[in-house]
Order: structure tokens, then sequence, then C-alpha cells
């Protein structure tokens, strides 16, 4: 699907300006509080090598509904045309705030766009996507809305250069849910998320180098240490799929990483919730482990897959006495068994 049908199909309800710039009335000094009351948003927009993308991206976010933004954009030592795509447009629209630097990377990109901002709220978005017009003015509202909530995403609709698409949504969880949840991957899409600013300050976190092609993974995981995260269940972004996207270029660097992130939850996890799986019984468990399916399959296929302090024996009786007794997917069960027995054959004969 070409860029402009995209824009056209996903904010067909929306009264859009001229593509070749945005209203006047948008345009304005960047004050951190309207003359209408509402707060700042900072989109924060790392770049690289994004010149076939970048224009509707931009594009997407100069039209928001939401005008009280500013858009920081950093370029990342691009060598195709992308820094000068934005120049373009930030000589027309004051609401960008175009930077640049030597390749350095997402992790110290992103976290350059975090001191350079201003607003109450930062909005992520990745130059190779399309978001939503409404998505700030219904991300604001809720986030005003809701002061216990620290970040949220939403629904996204990912498409593929042939211009095949597919929904996806990710559920909205309790808190405690919401970190077990964890194992399975990040609970939020990174390029839909919306943070209150003053939370990262307070708490001093930033994008962390050692994570390589997972630094989202592990900003959401310390995120969801300080507070509540959710996602919204609107679509709200346009999540592009594309042969040079991080996860598909460096997919074995990203596993890595991920591996290592999942480790450091499952031990938070176990700290935080006294769970010792060692001398525990299955009804301890099922009283400290939230009893939700989301909580209980996450934690319990971790524990049997990569926890190698436990025998077959005990894991078994974890899963029968544990996710079997309140989840009765027998199913899944088998799942989690045929991975533990695959990946301790693996190691033998990798080993031996």
């Amino acid at each position: 699907m070409k860029e402009n049908k995209m824009l056209e199909a996903c904010n067909s309800n929306l009264m859009l300006v001229s593509p070749t710039g945005v209203s006047s009335s948008a345009i304005q000094n960047n004050p951190r509080q309207s003359s209408d009351g509402t707060p700042l948003v900072s989109f924060l927009i790392p770049m690289y090598n994004a010149e076939k993308t970048v224009e509707s991206a931009m594009e997407s976010v100069q039209r928001q509904t939401y005008s009280n933004l500013e858009i920081i954009c950093i370029d990342d030592g691009s060598d195709d045309a992308t820094f000068s795509i934005v120049k373009r447009r930030a000589k027309l629209d004051k609401r960008i705030k175009l930077h640049s630097h030597e390749h350095k990377g997402i992790t110290q990109t992103l976290n350059r766009a975090i001191e350079l901002s201003h607003g109450k709220y930062l909005a992520r978005m990745d130059a190779d996507d399309i978001t939503s017009l409404d998505r700030i003015e219904k991300q604001v509202s809720y986030m005003e809305s809701n002061p216990d909530i620290v970040a949220s995403g939403s629904a996204l609709v990912e498409f593929g250069e042939k211009g095949n698409s597919k929904f996806c949504v990710r559920k909205l969880l309790n808190r405690e849910v919401f970190m077990f949840y964890q194992l399975r991957g990040t609970a939020i899409c990174h390029p839909t998320l919306i943070i209150r600013r003053e939370v990262l300050l307070e708490n001093n976190i930033r994008y962390e180098e050692g994570y390589t092609h997972a630094e989202d993974y592990k900003f959401l995981f310390d995120l969801s240490q300080v507070g509540k995260l959710v996602n919204i269940p609107d679509v709200l972004h346009y999540y592009r799929r594309h042969a040079n996207q991080v996860s598909a270029k460096y997919s074995e660097q990203q596993k890595r990483a991920a591996s290592k992130i999942r480790a450091e939850i499952y031990k938070f996890l176990c700290e935080k919730f006294e769970l010792n799986l060692a001398t525990d019984n299955p009804r301890e468990l099922r009283r400290k482990i939230p009893r939700h399916h989301d909580a209980i399959w996450p934690f319990l296929g971790h524990t049997i897959t990569q926890n190698e302090n436990l025998t077959i024996l005990r894991k078994l009786r974890l899963v029968l006495f544990t996710h079997l007794r309140l989840t009765a997917k027998p199913r899944m069960i088998l799942r989690i068994l045929k991975k533990a027995v695959s990946n301790r054959l693996y190691r033998y004969f990798k080993y031996h």
C-alpha cells in the first residue's frame, strides 16, 4: 500500500490539511502549557538512513489533531537524504527541532532526545512508521484522566512492503500480571509509547547500553518497576515490516539481549514475590503468583525451559499442580514440556 493511501486509510474520519505543510494554527512556540491548557508533548524520532519512509512518518506526526507538540528529530549519522528531507520540513514548521550527530546507535540517540525534550509527555515514533492523526489527542486524554499510569501504548496494525497488513493488540493487564507477562517479551509496542517525562527524571531511567537491539525491552522493564503501564485498545499506530528493520537484520543479537533481559525479569519476580521454586509447594506458588493465565504461563514456561537447578520431576510437578489446576490448558503444558526436553537434549549433544 502506498504511503498516501495508508495515511488516508488510517485517518479517513479526520480532516487533513494540505500535504505540503501544516496549518498555521498548529505552529506554536512550544509553550509547556498552551493557551487552552493542553500540556506540551515531545515527539522523539531517531532517524538513520530512512529517506524512503521519513516523509510519510513526519507527515503523520505534523498532521496530529493535538497541536501542542515539539518534534525532536535526531539524525544518527545517515549517509542518505534523511537529514535534508526533514530539514525542509523544519523550515516550514517551527515545532520541528532537528539535530544530528555521527552514528552512535539508537540507544545514545534516544537518550539525547530525552535530554533535549521539554514536554510533560514523551511520545515515541520511528522514522519508518505511520501514526494515527488522533494518536496524541487520545493518549494525552487517557493519561490526564489516569494519573496513576506512568506510560501507555496502543493497539496497532502491522503492514508490509507488499501491502499486506495484520491487526495487533496487546492486553490491558493489571500491574502485577503485566510484570509476569514481560517474560514473553515487550508487553507494549515501543513506537506506540507515551511516557510521563517526570517519571524518567525522578527515577533516572534511560535507555541502557549493553542490550543491543533490545534496549526498548529493558527500558519498559525498568519503567514497570516504578509504576503502572497499560495498552489503550484503540489502533493508533501503523508499524512497518521490512527487510532492513532491526528485528530482521539483527535477529540473533536481539534474541541474545532479550534472553539476558528475561533472566533479569525472572530474578526480579522471584525476589519481589518471594518465590522459591526449589522449596515452595504448588499451593504456595498459587498463592504468590497472580491467578491469571498471562502471569502463570510465562513464569512457568521460563522456569521449565531455563531454570537448570530444578529436576525434571520437580518441573513436572509444578506444571501439573500449578498451571494445569489454574488454567486447564493441557495443550500449552505439553508445548512447555516439549521445549524443556528439546533444550536439555540440545545442551547434552552440544557439550558431549
